[in-house]
């Protein structure tokens, strides 16, 4: 043991060798493989056409995660090699631009129809020719939108992806039967709640006696009536109620005409905010939408027959009623009148003397001609209104 050097000191210097030989042994390792898969990249990518197809028929397999596009598999020949040949090395990263690409179209894409993927987004490549390609893509598809039972409304969108130029015995377009759809990463919507989804594959003829092939992702979506329940139904629902109410207001309050109004105006104001949160489509009509109109024109003429009212009764009974005018009350006093089966009347008239018992003791004063002229007049009215004729008998009046 070396003088002045301790036992502490011997077992630093040990654990600064055994870093020194860890951190060389990982630079050793870092250098083997950079060479390893340099020289694996050179010998894949030599002589290799990324216009060309790897087989005379490619079969493509699709998953889709419901934020993106999440996994095209396809086998490629030309780049497998033997990982025991490159030390071990069985999977490669290449660019989408070094190696081909199937040439995936959603055909029913709003904004820009165009192949999927970006240029920048790495392919992985295994040892056997498997290719695995996870390119981010947001898509925009137009959807047939029903709005009938809105906001009750249950809406199915499909989104096609097929491959552009080749046909089905060139590219041959497949889904995973155990998982088309992932949800594993799907966050959940505050309006719309996802119900059910769907793959399928769907040929058609391309012309030139050639078959094509897409897959068709559908998605089921069902509205969450909540909102719309306490910001829409309810206040409808109450102001159908209130309108109603215009006719149980005396005129004499002066608050008839405005009562009218301000239900008229909040059926407008509902009808806007239904309208905002509708696509302006013509091909479908909301039944909500046809109910509210219906409801506006009904306190359009709920607001005019008040007016009317209005000025009746606030007319001069000294000015004489047009004909036109009459003609209208009348047909108003029609539809509002109830017909009733009417009951047999008895009408007792009560004649006030200054002395009951001198009448009661003499029966001939009822008999007496300006008594029975009265009686006469009475019954006469009466029976013009409709009620039965009324009986005069001596001692009193049945």
């Amino acid at each position: 043991m070396c003088p002045g050097v301790t036992g502490s000191t011997h077992v630093m210097m040990l654990i600064q060798m055994l870093l020194i030989m860890k951190v060389w042994w990982h630079c050793q390792c870092s250098v083997q493989f950079t060479s390893t898969s340099t020289n694996l990249r050179r010998d894949l990518l030599t002589d290799y056409d990324v216009e060309v197809r790897p087989a005379l028929k490619t079969q493509v397999s699709l998953q889709m995660v419901l934020v993106s596009l999440n996994s095209i598999i396809w086998r490629d020949e030309r780049l497998s090699w033997n990982p025991s040949d490159h030390n071990g090395t069985d999977f490669l990263a290449l660019k989408k631009t070094e190696v081909w690409t199937p040439p995936l179209v959603v055909s029913n894409e709003m904004n820009k129809v165009g192949p999927i993927g970006q240029e920048g987004v790495p392919l992985r490549v295994f040892s056997e020719g498997t290719m695995l390609w996870i390119p981010p893509t947001r898509l925009e598809t137009s959807c047939t939108i029903d709005v009938s039972n809105y906001p009750f409304d249950v809406q199915s969108c499909i989104i096609n992806i097929t491959g552009w130029t080749y046909a089905t015995d060139e590219l041959d377009l497949q889904i995973d039967p155990d998982k088309p759809i992932t949800l594993d990463l799907y966050s959940h919507h505050g309006e719309w709640e996802l119900t059910d989804t769907s793959a399928s594959l769907n040929d058609f003829d391309g012309g030139f006696d050639k078959q094509y092939r897409d897959i068709q992702y559908s998605l089921t979506f069902r509205r969450r009536w909540q909102y719309y329940g306490l910001t829409l139904m309810l206040p409808l629902i109450l102001s159908s109620f209130l309108m109603a109410g215009v006719f149980a207001v005396p005129v004499e309050s002066g608050e008839k005409i405005g009562y009218s109004l301000t239900v008229l105006l909040s059926f407008t104001v509902l009808l806007t905010l239904i309208s905002d949160s509708l696509p302006a489509i013509s091909t479908r009509t909301s039944a909500l939408q046809i109910y509210l109109t219906l409801l506006m024109n009904l306190g359009t003429l709920i607001t005019f027959l008040t007016t009317l009212v209005l000025w009746l009764y606030y007319r001069g009974d000294t000015k004489p009623l047009s004909h036109g005018t009459l003609l209208l009350y009348r047909l108003m006093a029609r539809c509002s009148s109830v017909k009733h089966k009417r009951r047999p009347r008895t009408v007792r008239a009560q004649v006030t003397v200054s002395d009951y018992n001198d009448m009661s003791r003499s029966t001939r004063s009822l008999n007496t001609p300006r008594i029975q002229t009265c009686c006469n007049d009475v019954s006469t009215a009466w029976s013009d209104k409709g009620g039965s004729p009324v009986q005069f008998q001596g001692g009193g009046v049945a």
